[in-house]
């Protein structure tokens, strides 16, 4: 259905033009909170334990909270600062920007994409609005496993099995992106959600907290850092 390595903007532009029930997809506009040791005092004990939390992060392959919470244990503790940090949580109420199937077919998304100041990056959310006026979903995933051949084999076996009736898998840059073919409630994606945390630390645990308590999923479709835009790795069929 999708031509494998086109682009975010491109894959939602054809899944558009696949699907006349789509009426209206949402996007937003976010800044990036950075690394939690560029909101620390160099000085702190939350600075250094941060530090040490990096390189066993990178030595053995573990989320990077994962490692901190595991290096405070055996050393001074949880302090407030850690925990404020460790739960410190994307905007919950975030401007959507609708754009329509007709803006969309006509124009594409590049432009829209381009508008944003230099400092921001656009999301799409994976609520949608149907022609019939219905708000429905499609379920998202952000990954941890690295973008490489094991990383990606790992991926897929998850797609496969928490969306057996299809997904896509997106390159994010550093890692990958799911995104579910079939559109589900509200319900439903609260389910894939809290399913998708027997996955981790494959799936990012943090990704799915932070939108079970938004109620829906986002992802970024505009280029990171690296001026890479998230690509079509594998189109997963039912």
């Amino acid at each position: 259905m999708f031509d494998i390595t086109i682009d975010s903007l491109r894959f939602w532009k054809e899944l558009v033009e696949a699907r006349p029930e789509l009426q209206t997809l949402h996007f937003y506009r976010y800044k990036r909170n950075g690394f939690l040791q560029d909101r620390l005092p160099v000085e702190s004990y939350e600075y250094q334990l941060s530090r040490l939390a990096d390189a066993r992060s990178k030595q053995a392959q573990m989320p990077f909270w994962d490692a901190l919470m595991l290096e405070a244990v055996g050393r001074q503790g949880l302090t407030e600062t850690i925990l404020n940090e460790a739960s410190l949580h994307n905007p919950m109420h975030i401007e959507r920007i609708p754009v329509h199937r007709e803006a969309i077919l006509k124009d594409g998304l590049e432009d829209f994409i381009q508008a944003a100041n230099e400092k921001e990056s656009t999301g799409i959310l994976s609520e949608v609005v149907l022609r019939d006026g219905r708000l429905l979903h499609y379920p998202m995933l952000d990954m941890r496993a690295a973008a490489d051949e094991p990383g990606f084999r790992a991926t897929v076996a998850i797609a496969k099995y928490i969306l057996p009736s299809g997904a896509v898998i997106m390159r994010s840059g550093k890692s990958f992106h799911i995104i579910g073919t079939q559109l589900v409630d509200k319900d439903e994606l609260v389910h894939f959600l809290v399913r998708s945390l027997f996955f981790g630390p494959i799936v990012d645990r943090k990704y799915v907290a932070h939108h079970l308590l938004r109620g829906f999923c986002t992802l970024r479709v505009s280029a990171n850092s690296s001026k890479q835009y998230p690509t079509v790795a594998a189109h997963i069929n039912s």
